[in-house]
């Protein structure tokens, strides 16, 4: 009884200290100001707007926002605690707290304890704290969990019935964030590899010979996750967008060029501090594999998941989570015989954490003076705003004081910010780089490439709104008879073009 009660105390209290961390968590998102700003479009007018409502350069641009439904869920959330994110900060805290200290560890035990619980979830929450925060991408962790629970209680269970919930989580998912279409693939492949497993293949075999026993020995199964696979499909079109968000998303994945200025997609390397527990659990998981081969072999679902998911996630930094999510339980299943390796998984991974921290707090950057966004994001002090280093602040509450003329030129990571706080201030370009040519000309503008002051005066630009410290400020500054100062502190520089003010 005694043994018991200490267990109940101590899993309240890992759960605490878990909502604890995941709560008191800043708004941090550059972005989320449009998101906001969209939401409360989207309640007041009960309906998405056929274009681009937010920027000068692209009004007749067809704006598909992938997250419209989440946005207006923020939206609402914001308005019901008094314009503040404290809603949504317990929101995200609960979701996070569930997906890793309870759906996360199930998929490698049945019923797992505390102790499980913790050695599973703790991992995957660090690998995936320097990402979290109120950002719609954490519904693609949940989707991808939920897939892998339902599908395993499929596996286990044999009842088809719990297929049905595939096409509802995917249409809720659809509406929420545009990660689903990994998910779509996912699903596919444990049907595929579940088939596999039904029939009896003695290698070598050709593909060929493969698929014609499948069809032979699996007919109705296969007609069965195909009529599935297909409502599944047919969910993600019951959107405000239909097929024009597929449409939208082939778009985006062939923008590259645009990859390369978003610090979410670039490749992850050690020097990225967010990056270290990742690299710390790969290195560790190396030797624990070069020293430990009597253990049975992966399956090749899951070296093809993890090998697929480790691209990713060394490919694109924002895939870290989502690798740390489907690896882990892997990891678990492969190597929870040992008797070191769960709490050393555990240790290492808190270690690369601790380090991780470190970097970021020693880094020039994090040593500014930190200054305040316009959310109220803490739990425990409704006063207190977020902190976004990054946002210039003082510079926007003079510009507020300023009559401003409409064509603005303005550094993108400030873009939805300026949407938040003055929304009738049209952006030239913001976080959604809807348009790639306009992310181009940005870009040429920006970075003061060839022929940038001729895209200046194709768009007509009246004033910029830039970084103090940036090539273009400077361009701009050694041509005092076209452009005049106007306002500069340690982040922020305002330019009019000359005679307009």
């Amino acid at each position: 009884m005694i043994s018991n009660k200490y267990t109940t105390i101590l899993q309240v209290g890992i759960l605490s200290l878990a909502f604890f961390m995941l709560t008191y968590h800043p708004v941090n998102d550059p972005d989320f100001g449009w998101h906001l700003r969209a939401g409360m479009y989207y309640l007041d007018h009960w309906s998405v707007p056929s274009h681009d409502i937010f920027s000068w350069t692209a009004p007749q641009y067809q704006w598909v926002n992938h997250e419209y439904a989440a946005d207006a869920a923020y939206a609402l959330l914001y308005r019901l605690a008094d314009n503040t994110t404290i809603l949504l900060s317990l929101l995200f805290a609960a979701i996070a707290a569930y997906l890793f200290l309870s759906l996360l560890p199930r998929l490698c035990v049945s019923n797992p304890d505390w102790k499980q619980r913790f050695l599973i979830g703790f991992p995957a929450l660090l690998i995936a704290k320097p990402f979290f925060g109120v950002r719609s991408q954490v519904f693609d962790w949940l989707g991808v969990v939920l897939i892998l629970f339902l599908w395993q209680r499929y596996a286990e269970k044999s009842n088809k019935k719990i297929l049905m919930a595939f096409p509802l989580l995917f249409f809720v998912w659809a509406n929420i964030h545009g990660g689903f279409p990994l998910g779509l693939l996912m699903f596919g492949g444990l049907m595929f590899f579940h088939l596999l497993q039904n029939v009896q293949i003695v290698f070598p075999l050709s593909l060929r010979t493969i698929f014609s026993r499948l069809l032979r020995e699996q007919q109705k199964t296969i007609l069965s996750f195909l009529a599935i696979l297909a409502l599944s499909l047919l969910a993600t079109f019951l959107t405000a967008y239909h097929y024009h968000l597929y449409i939208d998303l082939l778009r985006i994945s062939q923008g590259k060029e645009a990859l390369h200025y978003i610090m979410e997609w670039a490749p992850s390397v050690i020097s990225t501090s967010s990056a270290i527990p990742f690299f710390c659990l790969l290195l560790l998981l190396i030797l624990f594999l070069l020293n430990d081969r009597a253990q049975q072999d992966f399956s090749f679902q899951d070296s093809l998941f993890f090998l697929f998911f480790l691209f990713l996630a060394l490919s694109y930094i924002r895939f870290i989570p989502l690798f740390a999510i489907v690896a882990l339980p892997i990891i678990y299943r492969r190597l929870a015989k040992n008797p070191l390796m769960p709490e050393t998984l555990a240790f290492v991974v808190f270690a690369g954490f601790i380090i991780s921290q470190v970097a970021i707090f020693t880094s020039p950057k994090s040593a500014q003076a930190i200054t305040q966004t316009s959310f109220v994001s803490s739990l425990f002090d409704i006063r207190q705003k977020a902190f976004y280093s990054d946002i210039p602040i003082d510079a926007l509450a003079w510009l507020k004081t300023q009559k401003l003329l409409p064509r603005m030129f303005n550094n993108y990571d400030w873009g939805g910010e300026i949407i938040w706080q003055m929304p009738n201030q049209p952006v030239f370009i913001d976080g959604r780089a809807n348009n790639r040519l306009l992310f181009q000309d940005y870009i040429t503008i920006n970075q003061v490439y060839p022929k940038w002051y001729e895209t200046i005066q194709r768009y007509d630009i009246q004033w910029f709104f830039i970084s103090s410290e940036s090539s273009l400020a400077a361009a701009l500054a050694e041509l005092p008879d076209k452009w005049e100062k106007k306002y500069q502190d340690n982040q922020a520089i305002v330019f009019y073009k000359k005679g307009l003010q």
